[in-house]
């Protein structure tokens, strides 16, 4: 087992009151100091619909879709390798499937106190 350290973050513009766009990015790196980043950008429709294009290093593309439904959440995305593996991969294919529990609206009810 090799431990790996993250660095990630995104940013959330509103475009209008229907729809917002999300940049982001992913750092990753391993002890043996192999680093790799993830940048990217998603367009969020009514927060139910979203859509996003992203680039790895070593030359890699991904794009996804995804929809909410109430509580249900799916996705798909598609990566798309410009290096030697896709003559035998033809990219690969993920599938996302997510339910949220709870409500987020109590979650920080303590913070009006203060």
């Amino acid at each position: 087992m090799m431990r790996h350290y993250y660095l990630m973050g995104s940013y959330t513009f509103t475009l209008s009151p229907e729809s917002d766009i999300q940049p982001n990015f992913l750092f990753r790196m391993s002890e043996q100091f192999r680093p790799q980043m993830d940048m990217g950008v998603k367009y969020m429709f009514r927060e139910d619909f979203w859509a996003g294009i992203s680039y790895r290093t070593k030359d890699v593309m991904i794009a996804s879709l995804g929809a909410r439904f109430e509580n249900l959440f799916f996705g798909y995305s598609f990566d798309y390798s410009f290096n030697q593996i896709q003559r035998m991969t033809y990219g690969s294919h993920e599938i996302m499937i997510a339910m949220k529990l709870g409500s987020s609206t109590r979650r920080y009810r303590w913070l009006d106190r203060y």
